[in-house]
């Protein structure tokens, strides 16, 4: 909001300078567009970067077997000790309890992390 709010607010006062016939209207024009481009465009930028990658079992193999992820188990302890098992390697975080613990994931600051 506050971005969007400034660009809006430089476009106003740029409008006005022009009304005016100041020399330096060209630049101030140029910076103007420049700034409300970028306000347009950082929403979209921003969910490109936040974008979850969903994996299929295989690619999850391939990248366990270069050793890059971390690999976040977030069921319960039952199912995690369960029938089912879990990927070797993983560490266990309940979802429930995933918010009091994050403090348990600073060692692991820089590395994917893949959930299951």
């Amino acid at each position: 909001m506050a971005p969007g709010a400034l660009a809006y607010a430089y476009m106003g006062d740029t409008a006005r300078e022009a009304i005016s016939g100041r020399p330096d209207l060209v630049a101030k024009a140029c910076w103007a567009v420049t700034l409300l481009a970028a306000v347009a465009l950082l929403p979209s930028l921003l969910r490109r970067w936040r974008r979850v990658e969903r994996l299929a079992p295989h690619q999850l193999d391939a990248r366990l077997s270069q050793g890059a992820p971390l690999v976040l188990d977030v069921h319960s302890p039952k199912e995690f000790a369960g029938a089912l098992g879990h990927i070797s390697g993983a560490v266990l975080l309940p979802f429930p309890e995933l918010e009091g613990r994050l403090s348990e994931l600073v060692p692991y600051r820089g590395r994917s992390i893949v959930t299951v």
